[in-house]
């Protein structure tokens, strides 16, 4: 099955109605739903439950947040667990392919 990155960007759209890219990140979505496994990573969940906490509250963060811990029990969302290594590999890559934008 093919797979898709989900940014803090279109997570932060498809929960805040208020948010420019809501309906595109709907449609987005839909287009998408059984079609794809979704993935993110802890980094992206951390940022974005701190955009839902400023753009609208306390109590609409934690129900997102049990929507996607339902979507990572149903295997629909992958989160890849940032580590001291994955970040330095990470890192490295970013200097290997950026090292001509000095």
């Amino acid at each position: 099955m093919k797979q898709v990155f989900v940014d803090t960007s279109t997570w932060g759209a498809l929960a805040d109605k208020a948010d420019k890219d809501h309906a595109s990140a709907l449609q987005c979505r839909d287009e998408i739903v059984g079609e794809c496994k979704l993935v993110t990573s802890n980094y992206i969940l951390d940022e974005l439950y701190t955009l839902l906490l400023m753009n609208v509250g306390f109590q609409p963060t934690i129900n997102y947040k049990e929507k996607l811990d339902i979507l990572i029990s149903e295997h629909v969302l992958d989160v890849i667990w940032i580590d001291q290594d994955l970040a330095k590999r990470g890192w490295d890559v970013f200097e290997q392919y950026n090292v001509d934008k000095q």
